[in-house]
């Protein structure tokens, strides 16, 4: 301690006291400052030791793959490995609680995950790849209408213009995106579009909307197409044809912006455990081709129309079906009759194949949505339910290792064992659905679904559906997924897609009217218009179906008569412009539309026929429509 100042020191006996007080107070600061640093230190290295002891926790011998384990499947970090589990333990273990609930209810119907749905939506708008891999049996092949109970049923090879559940649902999915195009007059090709429901030659198919391009030696179509870009840029467009095995199946070029990229329409048979497959009737088929973004528009030309890469390839015939703006949405179907979930079993083995190879063609296509349908055929081999559900868990787990985002749709067996049916598969039934909400999976309960209907309506042979069956089980999954249950709904509203959008008004007369349609086809709706200046003329008609009641198949046909004079006076001939059908027993809307130049015509008729083909006398519908001319 510092001597104090007293009263006998001289002046400079104080002003030393005062400076080594001065001294001492600078020394305790300093002191002071590092016994402030090491207690900070202290306290870091505090919290460093607590922090090591979370991450040995954390990193046990693998610190990347735990710390991985800490985000969960939905992006949400926790602090500890441990804290995820617990909070989803309490997840889970509500969501079991729920299970044994819903479980036991048999008749509880289909039910959605939710994230997948606004996923599936997503991925859609935000121009990212949508790929469905169909993993079933006979029923998810087609067996029962586009396969007979005797085919070898390999539903890669079939008819794409007869399509299975999945297979409806996938096209409804397809064909209703806003940035899919149909082929059209308005788009270009004029001389090879065929509209849907007008006749065809078996080289080709009257259900699409279509370019139909026959090539001989001294005949070689040129199609020259242009689009716009809406709503914005995306540089891919992907080219929809329909491939067949068949020696007339041609090969085409498509070149934009200069290059060149080349399509096979021939689809060569297949062979599995010695049996060669052809494909039967089109298999849907797409070539993705690149498209410039430093323009408003692009043009596309096909070209080289040549013959194909059959062996005995002769003259023949090239189909394009469509156009898709952006990233594509594909389907690969792996479903093949008599299968199991079981992999090796003595059935999978007399098909040539294992449930591992199924899958891993899946992955191989990159498959971020996956249909599962197996059960039945497990069912009749003994496979009891809880090892069933095992087998479906341990499928799912692979799945989700293999894209922890994918999307995964199981489908129930037939549940009942009673007359009409087979097998009882109530048990399995049960434990799909288990598995369902356990793995937070969606579910179809196909059938629920078919049971609302009489048997001989969508039931073909006591366990395979008919045509209308594999429609109403694939309308009903477009329903659960928030996708228009009608291919045509939304798809011919893309106009603003294509260069030709007219907008040239045009005098009209339209009659509003409400018709029965019944199992003849009726007149719906007549238009009058007189023609001026030689217009383009745009025809779109709404038809509102209002009806609930039981009905099948609805078509419905635009159809355009043309005459020489004002007035309708002095015919000069007619045409089908559109076709469209609209398949549900719940309210819709279903469109036609057409753009066309009359240049011979000083004035038109515009009818809209409709035909409801029906599998009951009491089914049966009105329309109320109405026309727009721009």
């Amino acid at each position: 301690m510092a001597d104090l100042i007293k009263k006998t020191d001289t002046l400079n006996q104080g002003r030393e006291k005062l400076n080594e007080a001065i001294t001492d107070a600078e020394t305790a600061k300093v002191k002071s400052e590092s016994a402030d640093v090491k207690a900070t230190q202290a306290l870091a290295k505090s919290e460093s030791t607590q922090t090591q002891l979370d991450t040995i926790v954390i990193d046990g011998d693998s610190s990347v793959e735990a710390a991985q384990a800490r985000v969960d499947a939905e992006g949400t970090a926790y602090g500890t490995l441990k804290e995820r589990l617990d909070s989803e333990h309490q997840d889970v273990s509500a969501q079991l609680a729920e299970t044994e609930t819903k479980v036991d209810a048999i008749s509880d119907g289909s039910f959605v995950n939710k994230k997948d749905l606004a996923r599936l939506h997503s991925y859609r708008e935000e121009n990212k790849p949508i790929k469905l891999a169909i993993l079933d049996d006979s029923t998810g092949a087609g067996v029962g209408w586009r396969f007979d109970a005797s085919a070898t049923g390999y539903g890669e090879m079939g008819d794409i213009d007869k399509p299975s559940s999945p297979e409806q649902f996938f096209l409804n999915f397809l064909m209703s995106s806003p940035y899919f195009i149909k082929p059209s007059k308005g788009l270009g090709g004029h001389p090879y579009f065929n509209p849907k429901g007008s006749t065809a030659s078996a080289a080709t198919s009257s259900n699409w909307d279509r370019y139909t391009c026959v090539f001989t030696a001294g005949n070689t179509p040129r199609l020259s197409l242009s689009f716009k870009h809406f709503p914005v840029k995306r540089n891919k467009l992907t080219v929809f044809y329909l491939a067949r095995t068949a020696d007339g199946a041609g090969k085409a070029d498509i070149i934009v912006n200069g290059v060149t990229t080349t399509f096979d329409t021939y689809v060569p048979p297949v062979v599995y455990n010695g049996v060669t497959i052809p494909q039967q009737g089109f298999r849907l088929a797409s070539v993705e081709v690149a498209i410039p973004t430093n323009t408003d528009t692009f043009d596309v030309l096909i070209n080289n129309f040549r013959k194909g890469g059959s062996p005995t390839a002769v003259d023949g015939t090239v189909t394009i079906v469509g156009f898709y703006y952006g990233e594509p949405i594909l389907l690969k179907n792996l479903a093949i009759r008599a299968t199991t979930l079981t992999n090796n079993s003595t059935r999978n083995q007399g098909k040539g194949i294992t449930t591992d190879e199924r899958f891993q063609k899946a992955f191989d296509f990159g498959a971020n949505v996956f249909y599962i349908g197996w059960g039945i055929n497990d069912k009749t081999d003994g496979v009891s339910a809880q090892t069933f559900g095992n087998m479906l868990r341990q499928r799912i787990d692979e799945i989700r290792v293999f894209n922890p985002h994918a999307i995964i749709i199981l489908r129930s067996v037939y549940s009942t064992g009673t007359t009409p049916y087979v097998v009882d598969a109530r048990d399995i039934f049960k434990e799909v659905k288990k598995v369902a909400l356990e793995k937070s999976c969606s579910f179809i309960d196909g059938d629920g679904i078919l049971r609302q209907y009489n048997f001989n309506e969508v039931i073909n042979d006591y366990v395979h559906q008919n045509e209308y069956g594999y429609k109403v089980v694939g309308n009903a999954m477009s329903e659960l997924l928030s996708t228009p249950k009608s291919s045509e709904v939304i798809s011919k509203s893309n106009n603003q897609l294509l260069i030709n959008d007219y907008n040239a008004p045009v005098e009209v007369q339209a009659i509003n009217g409400q018709s029965n349609i019944t199992g003849n086809e009726v007149v719906v709706l007549t238009a009058n218009v007189n023609l001026k200046n030689d217009p383009t003329v745009q025809i779109l008609s709404k038809l509102a179906l209002e009806s609930d009641s039981l009905f099948t198949d609805t078509r419905f046909r635009l159809r355009v008569e043309k005459f020489a004079m004002p007035n309708q006076e002095i015919s000069i001939g007619s045409e089908i412009v559109d076709a469209s059908r609209f398949e549900s027993a719940k309210r819709g809307n279903v469109f036609l539309l057409s753009t066309s130049k009359y240049s011979n015509a000083a004035s038109l008729k515009i009818e809209v026929l409709g035909m409801n083909y029906v599998l009951s006398p009491t089914a049966g519908w009105s329309s109320k429509l109405a026309v727009t001319f721009h």
